[in-house]
């Protein structure tokens, strides 16, 4: 089986209110969380998986959940990738969990990789529900961020290569996809917001930004089943840059 090496990139913080990220606990409680990207290597192939935010001032414009979005210089992606050693142009591939703001603010950057969506996200990124309209924004991942032959849409589980392999994992959203990633360490699940926090996936706790609540559970069930590891999209024990000793699901 190939394995791929992972480098965790940091695309800034957000200040939000926690309850948003464990469903009926800690509601009003602030809690300040990372933004993470992360870059996979392996098999002659450079990937991103979801690509940041596109603009503090317009999250701290528009986004009502968060507040205080800050990034430094080496947590906008194009610093992240100076900081690695890699060019947006090098990158082959582009995994979007989803199209929320966070995750596709720059698309736009690799104009030679192919983006890999779920055909249920775009779809629901251009019509979303009324509680989800904030975090969409259709020029971050259309317009300028697509070209017309660069993006590939997807049906449910999907192999990139050996060992590299898109599910499922709606809940959060109508189309969002997970990265199961075989490594040296093991097997890594990059769960974008299908588990916001590691106890999302340790107690079972799905998150309060809902499009399906029983899908939300069954994504945290099939990650439990799929990974031994996971980096979860806004864990804060996570660490910059983390290339191993990611975190547990099990035991």
């Amino acid at each position: 089986m190939k394995t791929y090496e992972i480098k965790v990139l940091k695309m800034g913080v957000v200040t939000v209110d926690k309850g948003g990220m464990t469903r009926g606990t800690d509601c009003g409680t602030k809690m300040v969380i990372p933004m993470w990207s992360i870059a996979i290597e392996g098999n002659g192939m450079k990937i991103i998986a979801d690509t940041g935010v596109h603009s503090v001032a317009w999250v701290n414009e528009n986004v009502s959940t968060v507040e205080g979005c800050i990034l430094e210089e080496d947590e906008t992606m194009e610093g992240a990738l100076k900081a690695i050693g890699w060019k947006p142009e090098e990158v082959d591939i582009v995994i979007n969990t989803h199209l929320h703001y966070d995750h596709c603010g720059n698309n736009r950057l690799f104009k030679n990789a192919k983006i890999y969506i779920q055909r249920k996200e775009w779809e629901f990124a251009l019509d979303p529900l009324p509680n989800q309209k904030q975090y969409y924004m259709p020029s971050l991942f259309a317009g300028e961020a697509g070209n017309g032959t660069n993006i590939e849409l997807i049906d449910g589980e999907f192999e990139i290569a050996e060992g590299l392999v898109l599910i499922p994992t709606p809940g959060h959203t109508r189309g969002h996809q997970s990265v199961i990633i075989n490594t040296r360490e093991g097997v890594v699940c990059y769960a974008g917001d299908a588990a916001n926090l590691l106890e999302n996936i340790t107690s079972n706790i799905i998150g309060n930004i809902l499009d399906d609540t029983p899908e939300a559970f069954k994504a945290l069930a099939d990650i439990r089943r799929k990974a031994e590891f996971v980096i979860p999209g806004h864990e804060p024990l996570i660490h910059k840059y983390a290339t191993d000793n990611f975190l547990a699901i099990h035991g």
